[in-house]
């Protein structure tokens, strides 16, 4: 996967700027335009933007840069704008001279000058720019340092209003994620865009040399079509160097409460204030290295910037830093430590001090991290723990930290080590924990069942409903929803045992979402969202984003599909914060599926590559399935697989080892369809849908019987959906439920009717199909106005889909619809088939293919192959490939 390499990167989120640099230049009272912003954040680039657009429209244009040292030699920065004499004994000549060689290069147009750091320009030099600019023959672009002296020059100019002044602040979070797809050529991962944005902070010179040392030293890998992190960003000697260069200059006391913040940050002001006086804080906030932020009836200071931090603690000496550190235990021990998160930072600090502190001040370190989502800090907590010896308090919070990293082998290594030893007392939450890792991480059904019966014979009465929950699922799984919920049971576990209800309110939803009780799902997902996680018990409690990969699948379902993208876009928000890698993949997979909902197949696409990518770098071996089966699905819905394509053998493997999974199955059958096999695709289609009703899996099975009736076979699938589709809540089961209808009995009004209902849902590519539909049937009755108005909707519609190819957009390809069979045979044509290999596909004779073919070039009135393929616009088909042949 190429990159773009050099200096510049593409120019992206700063064409605002550029569009006001356009217009003063052109407003001819402007003389001047000042950039100020902190180092690294673009200035530069975007006056060599303005420089190129200044070019274009046929001004003369220069760029050079102020130093320190050229300030040395008077007008030696400005050396493109002086004749090829200088004499500083006649200083009115020579500016003239200088005016009079604008002049003529000038022309009609203004010289336009960019001085980068003009702070830094000699007297000489700045007092011939103010010279040039009274004129009017010159247009100055000036950058600078944000907390540089503006020159008076240029101050004077922008009090009168003849000079524009621009502060220029580093990119926000979307502009960080277009730069970095722009720049690395393919999409970036959400961990991997939020962990590049968490270090530079929209820096870009800070972004461009994280990104260039994460390639040099293999950390960021795009080996899989998506740039992914395959550890922790390290940064180089030239970052260290560059943030450096910011904290030159300081004092003695400016640099040592800096130093204190990098390595315990955030600190109290009052903290702060008990070594470094008021006015040394002052001045750090007024230079923009420290910020103050409000924390409850406290307000703490950190660095501004979290490479500050990486800097300071490259350049600390060891010993100086472990001194600084023991200091602030001291000073926390002295006033008590009574505050309650004073454990985790004394053994946090201690920590980082000496390499090990107090096992069970680490430990409860460690709980009070899990109280704040820090699986980092956890794991480094509970390792330490563990270091003085066995302690299943420490593995659990180690295992737990683990899973939600989405490391689901070390986790079980973890668990297994600490199961030998463990007391029936803590049995209840490590094999609680150890289960639901083996089951949702590693898919290992059998395993987890053993170790979960294990659980509940040691564990007596009191786990019961804890192993319920868990043993729902698994139950689920091998034998259905309605047995689970069955084992499940209806009386919930009381709200003093917030670990207990929270288990069994995420089965809950899980198993009505999938049986068709979308709102209930949903209402028992919220209720799990909210509960209080501020318990001793929380230690065994799931993530609480998760209920939200819950709610997004009952709102998708459900057919509120706006919702189903806020839900899913706030947990994959909250799980980059609290680093959940676990729960990335399946907030990217949510969102794919919501875009593929909506027919936006080339995002769906982005989507579920991505969420590929963080299955793969986890081992999540049951979300890389469903991951590739939406990947398979969209790459379908555009018609953009091949017989031999790679992802199908993978497919095929992942659909044999996990026969009963619908969306391995869905996929497969929209392969197939996308290759023009539809008889193959139906058969699994009606045959998935079956085993889903028999095991109460109504969701899923509204789902595969509506796409039957998209791919032509309502006769077949039409009286199931509509009686399964009663049973489910929501409005997208009952338009279903009506397409069904309205394509049994033929009825284009109808088909109409549900073509709007769908485009009212936001479900553009079934309502375009619908309606195209509707349009062929009014077309065959001899009502051409209602045609014409079907298509043109469909055709609105269908530009919203992103280059969707399904079946029901190539179904009304001319004055007479094409039959099943014929639309088959068409888009094998389209493909490039030849008529034996189409006949072997379809289990039907050559003549018959042959025949099919004449009927269909009647029907839409071509001659060729060639024309054919052109006329349903199949991709990767050949304009003229096959011409004449029959």
């Amino acid at each position: 996967m190429t990159t773009t390499t050099g200096v510049h990167w593409p120019f992206v989120g700063r064409r605002s700027e550029l569009e006001r640099f356009s217009d003063a230049l052109r407003d001819g009272r402007l003389e001047a335009l000042l950039v100020t912003g902190a180092s690294g954040v673009g200035k530069s680039r975007l006056a060599q933007e303005c420089l190129a657009s200044a070019e274009a429209l046929g001004h003369p244009v220069a760029h050079v840069a102020a130093t320190a040292s050229a300030a040395e030699v008077p007008l030696s920065a400005l050396a493109p704008l002086l004749p090829a004499r200088v004499d500083l004994a006649e200083p009115h000549a020579l500016f003239e001279s200088v005016r009079q060689r604008l002049r003529d290069r000038s022309s009609d147009h203004r010289f336009v000058l960019a001085v980068d750091d003009i702070d830094l320009l000699d007297l000489v030099s700045l007092a011939l720019l103010s010279f040039l600019l009274a004129d009017g023959s010159l247009f100055v672009i000036a950058t600078q340092r944000a907390e540089a002296h503006i020159p008076d020059a240029l101050e004077s100019r922008w009090r009168t209003g003849s000079a524009l002044r621009m502060r220029l602040d580093s990119l926000d979070r979307q502009g960080v994620e277009t730069l970095l797809h722009f720049a690395l050529n393919a999409p970036v991962s959400a961990a991997a865009a939020q962990a590049l944005w968490d270090a530079s902070q929209g820096n870009i010179l800070y972004l461009r040399e994280l990104v260039w040392c994460a390639q040099a030293d293999g950390t960021l890998d795009g080996g899989d079509g998506v740039w992914r992190l395959r550890g922790r960003l390290t940064g180089s000697a030239t970052i260290v160097e560059l943030v450096g260069q910011r904290l030159r200059g300081l004092s003695k006391a400016h640099r040592r409460v800096l130093e204190l913040l990098a390595l315990c940050e955030p600190l109290g002001v009052d903290d702060l204030l008990e070594h470094c006086a008021v006015d040394t804080l002052t001045e750090l906030e007024e230079q923009g290295l420290i910020v103050v932020r409000p924390d409850g009836r406290r307000q703490q200071i950190a660095l501004a910037h979290p490479l500050h931090a990486r800097a300071l603690q490259h350049a600390m000496p060891r010993l100086h830093a472990r001194s600084l550190l023991l200091a602030q235990v001291e000073r926390v021990e002295r006033r008590g430590g009574r505050r309650s998160g004073d454990p985790l930072l004394l053994a946090s600090w201690r920590l980082d001090a000496t390499g090990t502190a107090d096992p069970a001040l680490l430990v409860r370190a460690a709980r009070l991290a899990r109280y704040a989502h820090d699986s980092p800090r956890i794991e480094r907590l509970a390792e330490a723990a563990l270091r003085h010896g066995p302690d299943t308090s420490a593995s659990l919070l180690l295992g737990e930290s683990l899973t939600e990293q989405g490391r689901h082998q070390d986790a079980e290594r973890v668990f297994a080590a600490a199961w030998p030893s463990a007391s029936d007392q803590a049995m209840g939450p490590l094999g609680l924990a150890r289960a639901s890792n083996l089951y949702f991480g590693l898919g290992q059904i059998e395993q987890a069942q053993a170790r979960l019966h294990e659980t509940a014979r040691r564990g007596g009465a009191a786990l019961a409903p804890a192993v319920a929950a868990v043993d729902s699922m698994l139950v689920n799984a091998v034998a259905g929803a309605e047995r689970a919920i069955a084992r499940l049971g209806d009386t919930e576990p009381p709200e003093s045992n917030p670990s207990h209800l929270n288990l069994w309110l995420r089965s809950r939803a899980i198993l009505l979402a999938e049986t068709g009780r979308l709102d209930d799902a949903a209402e028992a997902a919220i209720r799990g969202h909210a509960l209080p996680q501020h318990t001793d018990d929380w230690i065994t409690i799931p993530h609480p984003a998760g209920h939200l990969v819950i709610l997004a699948e009952a709102r998708l379902h459900s057919g509120r599909f706006a919702e189903a993208e806020r839900t899913a876009r706030s947990g994959l928000e909250t799980a980059l914060r609290d680093e959940l890698n676990s729960l990335v993949m399946w907030f990217s997979w949510q969102l794919g599926r919501v875009a593929l909902g909506r027919g936006r197949v080339a995002t769906a696409e982005r989507l579920f590559r991505e969420a590929g990518t963080h299955a793969r770098g986890s081992s999540q071996a049951v979300a890389g399935m469903t991951a590739l089966a939406g990947l398979v699905r969209a790459l379908a819905y555009r018609a953009m697989l091949t017989e031999r394509d790679p992802l199908l053998a993978q497919l095929d493997r992942a659909a044999g080892a996990a026969p009963r999974v619908a969306e391995l199955q869905r996929a497969r059958a929209w392969a197939l369809a996308s290759l023009g096999r539809q008889a193959q695709a139906r058969e699994i289609l009606l045959s998935t849908a079956r085993l889903c009703l028999e095991q109460g899996r109504r969701t899923d099975a509204t789902a595969l019987l509506h796409d039957l009736v998209r791919l032509g076979d309502a006769t077949t699938a039409g009286p199931e959906l509509i009686a399964v589709a009663a049973l489910v809540q929501g409005e997208f089961a009952a338009v279903r439920a009506a397409h069904a209808r309205a394509a049994l009995s033929a009825d284009p009004d109808g088909l109409a009717e549900v073509g709007e209902l769908f485009a009212g849902l936001g479900a553009y590519l079934l309502a375009a199909e619908a309606l195209l539909a509707a349009s062929a049937l009014y077309r065959a009755e001899g009502g051409q106005r209602a045609a014409t108005a079907c298509l043109s909707r469909a055709t609105a519609l269908r530009e919203q889909c992103e280059g969707a190819r399904t079946p029901g957009l190539v179904a009304d390809s001319g004055p007479i619809p094409l039959s099943d069979r014929e639309r088959e045979v068409a888009a094998l044509v389209a493909r490039g088939l030849r008529s034996p290999e189409i006949a072997k596909l379809l289990f039907i004779s050559v003549r018959t293919v042959n025949n099919h073919l004449q009927n269909i070039y009647g029907k839409l009135g071509v001659n060729s192959r060639g024309e054919l393929a052109e006329r349903i616009a199949a991709p990767g088909a050949s304009g003229t490939e096959g011409q004449g042949r029959r």
